[in-house]
């Protein structure tokens, strides 16, 4: 028996002979009624945790859904993913990059060798709805620094593994679902199928993905045009490809040689 404060709402749980606990995303929908948003995260005893993790002893809970500003973000996430789950099916080799919020919505690029149209978007979108609807589990392991650069070298991600190897942490998330995995910084939710309302569309040469609506959550975000915004996005990128800095990496490896030609200097200066 686990006994629970959910929102200054006093339940109980009879465990019974499950000795992991109950899990909060079976508890949140007992209470998905008294949110207006999706339930995506839960504070449990004043830590964040995602809906995936078991509840085994008492405590106070408190459900964060895509009204809070936390909650939309990982439905953003959990999105997002689907995505780029979608994009990989449809087009093997391609590069998906998503790039900075914009215009209420998500920016993202598909490196596809030409021009992304409308029919790509029309094929993402249906692919999505297919994945939604298939509601494959999202499953979390933790793994050192060194397994999950072995990991991502193993299946031919070896920029990913690069990327990894400049975190400070030696923790490394990473998600499986279906067959993809991929490392993600933030949360995500429990499976595809919690990603209930959003839209994408083409967007100059990318795609723009809307998420659920803070204000009604049955339909996706207003697309707002920020055109200003949108092409100081594109000149910052112009520039940091000139300057050979087109992403996080380039700029991680710009730093670590710089490091290393300090070093070098330093020991030349001693000696």
């Amino acid at each position: 028996m686990v006994n629970l404060n959910i929102d200054g709402c006093k339940k109980t749980y009879d465990l019974k002979n499950n000795t992991d606990g109950i899990r909060l995303s079976d508890i949140a929908k007992d209470f998905e009624n008294n949110y207006s948003g999706y339930i995506s995260l839960a504070v449990v005893n004043n830590d964040v945790q995602e809906l995936n993790t078991y509840i085994k002893e008492d405590s106070d809970i408190k459900f964060l859904d895509t009204k809070n500003p936390d909650g939309l973000r990982v439905y953003t996430r959990t999105l997002n993913l689907v995505f780029i789950m979608a994009c990989k099916c449809l087009f093997k080799d391609s590069r998906v990059v998503i790039e900075h919020s914009l215009s209420n919505g998500v920016y993202c690029e598909i490196y596809l060798g030409r021009d992304i149209t409308e029919e790509d978007i029309s094929k993402i979108k249906d692919k999505m709805d297919k994945i939604i609807a298939k509601d494959y589990d999202i499953n979390k392991n933790i793994y050192t620094k060194k397994e999950a650069i072995e990991i991502f070298k193993s299946i031919g991600l070896d920029e990913k593994a690069e990327l990894i190897k400049y975190k400070e942490n030696d923790i490394v998330k990473i998600y499986k679902c279906n067959n993809y995995i991929d490392h993600f910084y933030g949360y995500l939710m429990p499976s595809t199928g919690y990603i209930k309302s959003y839209d994408l569309f083409k967007y100059r040469n990318g795609v723009i993905l809307m998420a659920a609506s803070e204000d009604d959550k049955h339909i996706p975000k207003k697309f707002v045009p920020q055109p200003k915004l949108a092409n100081i996005y594109k000149e910052a990128e112009e520039w940091s490809n000139l300057m050979g800095v087109d992403k996080v990496l380039s700029l991680n490896k710009i730093i670590e040689e710089k490091k290393i030609w300090r070093n070098n200097k330093n020991r030349r200066s001693i000696t």
